[in-house]
Formats: C-alpha cells, structure tokens, sequence
C-alpha cells in the first residue's frame, strides 16, 4: 500500500497488482491479467468520492444546501467525469473545476484545494488500485465457485 501512495499513476500498478493477486491470493494470472487492465481503464471510485466529497465541502463552505436529488447528479456526474482523465495525473483538478461550475459554486475555492490536491491524488490512486485487486479477488473466487 505504501508503493500506491508514492505514485500518482493507476496504470503504472498493472504489473505489481497482478503480482499481488497471483503470490498473496492465488489468483490465476488468466483472470488478473484481464481483471486488473479492465479494472485500472474503467474503475475510478477513488475519484468518484474525492469528486462528490469536495463538492459537498464547497457547499458546505459557501452555505449552500443540497437536496438529495442534487446529491445524486453530482454522484452520477462524477462518476461520468472520472473516466475522462484518462490517467493524467492532476487532471482532477480541471475536472473539479467543470463540477464547481456545473453546480453554480464558487471556482475560487478549488484553487485553494489545488494546493492539497496531490495528497487527494494519492488517496484516490490508492482507492483505485485496491478496488482493482478486490475486484479481481471477486472474479477469481466467484470462478471458483463456479468450477466447483
């Protein structure tokens, strides 16, 4: 885990989160060598989370209340929006910005969060690293069971 939050980069971990699934849980390298590149192309969840939380902490900042409709469009937003990065380190930020101004709050503020953003980079790398190789444990034990 220490080795996630040294980088910023999801799909450098392809090689070392296979090697992970195959020494430490017996993962045939069949399924991880699918499951893992799927996974670092198309889960973001890290993202997803850092994205809905910013933009609930704006709000809360500028004394904007959100309804519960309005929290699922920024989920669903952000779940669109992180996949759109494709693996730019930083690219987050511009990404905050397009939520911010979606949503009519103040762009100022994700300036100030720009300053913190690669320690929030780290975590979200690090969320999506792990969802990769949890993802791919699934796979592997759900195969199992099927085999049986």
């Amino acid at each position: 885990m220490d080795l996630y939050l040294n980088n910023l980069f999801q799909r450098s971990f392809i090689p070392v989160n296979i090697k992970v699934a195959k020494e430490k849980f017996g993962v045939p390298e069949r399924i991880s060598s699918f499951t893992i590149p799927l996974g670092s192309q198309m889960n973001y969840d890290g993202s997803v989370i850092l994205y809905g939380c910013v933009i609930v902490f704006i709000s809360q900042v500028v004394g904007h209340s959100l309804d519960i409709p309005t929290m699922l469009k920024i989920v669903g937003m952000s779940a669109i929006l992180s996949t759109g990065g494709g693996g730019i380190p930083g690219s987050g930020i511009v990404k905050l910005f397009i939520m911010v101004e979606a949503f009519g709050l103040p762009t100022e503020i994700v300036g100030i969060i720009a300053a913190f953003y690669h320690i929030f980079d780290m975590g979200t790398t690090t969320n999506n690293c792990l969802g990769d190789l949890a993802g791919t444990i699934f796979v592997s034990r759900m195969e199992d069971k099927k085999a049986a």
